[in-house]
């Protein structure tokens, strides 16, 4: 599951889940997440990667994703979720 950065303009710096949350799932569930790497999040990187949360600029491998705010058209990904 990726995490998306949000893009739209104004930019919100809200998550859909804080590093605890995504640490929790992880550890109960059988789930993986990715974070797209952000400068604006509530949460920066570090906080993520504290939890032992893979943070990269390229989540485009992930099956699914979880963001704040409807994506860009040119930022969907064919056959995503």
């Amino acid at each position: 599951i990726g995490i998306l950065r949000e893009s739209k303009i104004p930019i919100d710096n809200r998550v859909p889940l804080t590093p605890l949350q995504v640490k929790f799932l992880q550890d109960n569930y059988e789930c993986k997440f990715v974070v797209q790497s952000s400068d604006f999040r509530i949460y920066p990187d570090k906080e993520y990667q504290n939890f032992g949360i893979e943070v990269r600029e390229d989540i485009s491998d992930c099956d699914c994703f979880l963001g704040i705010k409807e994506q860009k058209p040119n930022l969907l990904i064919p056959n995503k979720t």
